[in-house]
């Protein structure tokens, strides 16, 4: 009986040939006209990527994707009306990003979540829009210039944040999930919409480079999509939008911040720059006390910086210059954090930066917890963030000296 098991054991008896499956890249969900919901999905077509294709994107060459739209009451539904036309079978199995219109997201989006979660052929490490706009516009322009992959043009603009920080870094289903089931923190996603256009001369005067919303961003020419910011959840329904630098600064708080590059003005002559490159150093150092009538939290953030220019060509690279420099890039970090807390508390009452975990840990039992109610007690908290700025290193220049100009 053994050895007869054993012969059963190791079949395939689920499987499903390669090229007898459609596999969707990009997914869009946007509120339907005839139906719930109107759903877009960019489907791969593997002999144009194979051979080189254009990225969808023009030039007279084979697209490495087709997009195709259906009216459907639920999500998983349309899959199978996507079948009616579609010549292969639908897949969720390599799907890189699923794209809600904020419109659909200030509804709330639990009840499209859950069935995906659930179902086995989709995986919880999709990136998780909103887009600012239809859904179905950033899907059919989701079109690669620089990698004939489609798929790995996702991971790879997603994965900028890594070194901008201007909008999530961690925003993947799973995280997004578990945030809105969560006691403890709220969630977020990253923020999208269609750019590419010049913008006006107010929006070309804005000081900071993270001072923009997705679609805003003042540009011309490259892919069609802009990631900018983040959209603020309060469980599964949208509440809100941080802007670039808020992003940051939020992930900074969280401990998901890596690197950035940040204009700080110069503390002698304020019309012009010193450009910083500024790395984690360690992650945040947070302390909780619930002892008072609100929880008190303090936050100890701590960042290497390096000048990458000195504009004024002042001497600030000497031992007693460099502390006035990191004074006033922890000077705009304290401001831009002190309007992000009152933004979230004030405005979203949304624990975005996950506080109620650390809170948490002062409960001895999960009744307890539960009773006090953190996201609601949350936007009464005192929060302090306070910033450490540690310039240590100068780039290849031992001394600014100013460039002759005739």
């Amino acid at each position: 009986m053994l050895i007869l098991v054993l012969l059963l054991i190791p079949g395939c008896w689920g499987y499903r040939e390669v090229d007898e499956s459609a596999f969707i890249l990009a997914l869009g969900v946007d509120k339907g006209e005839e139906s719930k919901l109107n759903l877009t999905a960019q489907i791969a077509v593997p002999k144009n990527i194979a051979g080189g294709g254009d990225g969808g994107g023009g030039g007279g060459g084979a697209k490495s994707t087709m997009v195709v739209s259906v009216e459907t009451p639920t999500i998983l539904a349309g899959l199978d009306l996507l079948g009616t036309f579609v010549e292969r079978r639908p897949s969720l199995k390599h799907t890189k990003a699923i794209i809600f219109s904020s419109e659909l997201a200030r509804e709330g989006m639990g009840r499209y979540l859950a069935p995906l979660v659930r179902y086995r052929q989709f995986r919880r490490n999709t990136f998780m829009v909103v887009s600012r706009g239809k859904a179905k516009e950033l899907v059919k322009n989701t079109q690669p210039i620089l990698e004939d992959n489609p798929a790995k043009y996702i991971e790879l603009l997603v994965g900028t944040s890594k070194y901008t920080g201007l909008f999530p870094v961690s925003s993947q289903v799973h995280q997004f999930y578990n945030a809105a089931k969560s006691e403890a923190r709220q969630p977020v996603a990253i923020l999208a919409a269609l750019g590419g256009n010049k913008q006006n001369d107010q929006a070309g005067k804005k000081e900071s480079v993270g001072n923009y919303l997705a679609g805003e961003v003042p540009r011309e020419g490259g892919n069609k999509i802009d990631l900018m910011g983040a959209a603020v959840f309060n469980g599964g329904r949208m509440v809100g939008e941080l802007k670039g630098d808020e992003t940051t600064t939020m992930e900074m708080i969280k401990g998901n911040f890596n690197q950035g590059i940040f204009s700080v003005p110069d503390p002698q002559v304020p019309e012009k720059y010193i450009l910083l490159e500024a790395r984690a150093e360690r992650r945040p150092a947070v302390e909780i006390s619930l002892e008072g009538q609100v929880p008190v939290i303090n936050v100890e953030i701590s960042l290497d910086a390096e000048f990458l220019s000195i504009q004024s060509n002042i001497a600030y690279e000497r031992p007693g210059a460099i502390n006035a420099v990191e004074n006033a890039f922890a000077q705009i970090l304290q401001r831009d954090a002190d309007g992000l807390l009152r933004k979230t508390q004030e405005e979203f009452s949304a624990d975005v930066f996950g506080f109620g975990e650390e809170a948490r840990k002062k409960f001895l039992t999960w009744p307890e917890w539960e009773q006090y109610d953190w996201l609601k007690v949350f936007p009464q908290a005192e929060v302090n963030v306070n910033f450490n700025i540690n310039i240590r290193r100068i780039g290849l220049l031992r001394e600014s000296s100013p460039v002759k100009e005739r």
